[in-house]
């Protein structure tokens, strides 16, 4: 499973083609992306893909998010941290990818 939020300065081929590194960065670890959850800046209340995300990881027996970075959390919360550590509290693995956008 992957989550992003969309970025301001980023194109969607960037968009793109992060998504096809993510995908790449998964592969290697022998891991299936089977949803990608993007957060969409336009759409408002914020959080719907972020809400959407932990429903689906709560049914998985295994937990892992493959995320761009704490960042990618920054709407979400006034501190990332808070919302990786959520998520971490749910028993998941986050992997980060490393520089993808």
């Amino acid at each position: 499973m992957m989550y992003l939020q969309e970025q301001g300065h980023v194109t969607h081929d960037e968009m793109d083609r992060a998504i096809e590194r993510m995908r790449e960065f998964a592969q290697f670890r022998s891991l299936e992306v089977t949803e990608i959850f993007v957060e969409q800046l336009e759409i408002q209340p914020y959080g719907i893909a972020y809400r959407a995300m932990l429903g689906q990881l709560r049914g998985r027996k295994e937990r892992v998010l493959i995320t761009p970075g704490v960042h990618h959390f920054s709407n979400l919360h006034d501190d990332p941290p808070v919302i990786l550590e959520e998520i971490k509290n749910l028993g998941v693995m986050v992997l980060f990818p490393g520089h993808v956008e």
